[in-house]
């Protein structure tokens, strides 16, 4: 935390994470290129193709870079690197311990019936789950608690600076405060 509220950027953040993070040198080449590719809402937008045509190697595969991207989308904030908001709301999801108890319901929700979820369709999401009010209640509260554009969560963290000056004792004292 203390180093996501001193990246300049999501960019940096993802940067400082992936030089923690020990690859091989190709797989550093593809993860460097991923984190190019991710916006600032933190969604991968660039191709895998286009991910993999800019390390200059054409020895890598689809299955390579795909599996490096996995690794991206580990780092904080969760849900970062995906590629749309279903697969960023699984992630973040998939980071849940596995004995919550809504976890498998929710991750069935977004992953099946996402455009269910989309639409609101409360009784069509209880039919194709089979839960009641009260789980269908618990599981989008779950949904709710997560990050559709989790590279905001680093650029919202971004101190904010106020300059303040102060008389005291017939003289002007300046400072400023991070808040």
């Amino acid at each position: 935390l203390t180093q996501r509220r001193t990246a300049r950027t999501l960019q940096d953040y993802l940067h400082w994470q992936l030089n923690l993070t020990p690859f091989n040198d190709t797989d550093r080449a593809i993860a460097t290129a991923i984190v190019e590719g991710v916006n600032e809402d933190g969604y991968l937008a660039a191709s895998m193709e286009s991910i993999i045509e800019s390390t200059g190697d054409p020895e890598i595969d689809a299955e390579e870079a795909e599996a490096v991207l996995h690794r991206i989308q580990q780092f904080d904030p969760p849900g970062v690197a995906a590629r749309d908001p279903r697969e960023c709301l699984v992630i973040q999801l998939q980071q849940y311990p596995e004995e919550h108890p809504q976890l498998a319901y929710a991750i069935q929700l977004v992953r099946d019936h996402f455009e269910l979820l989309a639409q609101q369709d409360h009784n069509q999401i209880k039919r194709q789950l089979k839960i009641d009010d009260d789980t269908l209640k618990a599981v989008s509260l779950l949904i709710r608690s997560l990050s559709p554009r989790p590279g905001t969560l680093v650029s919202e963290l971004e101190p904010h600076i106020r300059n303040f000056s102060k008389r005291t004792q017939g003289r002007r004292i300046a400072f400023t405060r991070y808040v």
